[in-house]
């Protein structure tokens, strides 16, 4: 995690939260953040025991596996995330970027995650900025 990335996030959830007291939020919206949600939650719990394994001892604590309770109580932290980053980087006309994937518009990820060697193929694209 970079500076940038903890300045975006900050951004995000600032924004999302102007937005919701505001009482801006419509379906569109929320239907857009909770499949960017479930899309990018999906991809790093696939991606989680990797990423403990290289940590470290240090960092591992911060990989461990979540229990049902604690992805619970993150639940609101996390949507406020997602329709901040919904709200920050808005939908293309061709094309809907959710997590590490391009769909059509019109099409929802499902509850399975991408296959293993596209969510790399696309995360190393990101990676040599050929998103």
């Amino acid at each position: 995690m970079t500076v940038e990335t903890v300045v975006a996030h900050a951004k995000a959830v600032d924004s999302a939260r102007r937005h919701v007291l505001a009482e801006r939020l419509n379906v569109e919206l929320l239907t857009r953040a909770r499949a960017l949600h479930r899309t990018s939650m999906s991809g790093y719990l696939a991606r989680r025991p990797e990423l403990a394994a290289v940590a470290g001892s240090s960092l591992q604590a911060a990989f461990v596996e979540p229990t049902l309770n604690s992805q619970f109580n993150a639940t609101g932290q996390q949507l406020l995330g997602a329709i901040g980053r919904c709200l920050l980087q808005p939908e293309p006309q061709s094309a809907v970027r959710v997590g590490w994937t391009v769909r059509s518009p019109g099409m929802l990820p499902n509850t399975t995650p991408p296959p293993a060697d596209a969510v790399e193929a696309d995360a190393l694209g990101d990676r040599m900025g050929k998103a």
